[in-house]
């Protein structure tokens, strides 16, 4: 937690006042990845014509009921998501036989 709270550029404080847990800091930040997923991909989809030729609106995505987080969690997500997104993939180093 020591590391993330610094590549993230907050407090530990911060990060368990989302989650008391890693786990629970884990599921938090996938929900809020899938969450925002869904988000572009309803955005996508509603620009996209109707093939059936119908003008009427869609119906609100199921995840238009779920309670948004905090201005906090979205900020530390937010970082946490760009954080990663610039991680390569580790290497594995030593003998290649």
């Amino acid at each position: 937690m020591d590391k993330l709270a610094q590549r993230l550029e907050c407090s530990k404080a911060t990060l368990y006042s989302l989650a008391s847990t890693k786990e629970q800091l884990v599921l938090a930040v996938t929900r809020a990845f899938f969450r925002d997923a869904t988000a572009e991909i309803e955005q996508a989809i509603q620009a996209e014509p109707d093939p059936s030729g119908s003008t009427s609106p869609a119906s609100a995505p199921p995840c238009a009921a779920t309670p948004m987080p905090s201005t906090t969690t979205w900020s530390v997500t937010n970082r946490l998501n760009r954080s990663t997104a610039r991680t390569p993939p580790r290497r594995r180093t030593g003998s290649t036989k």
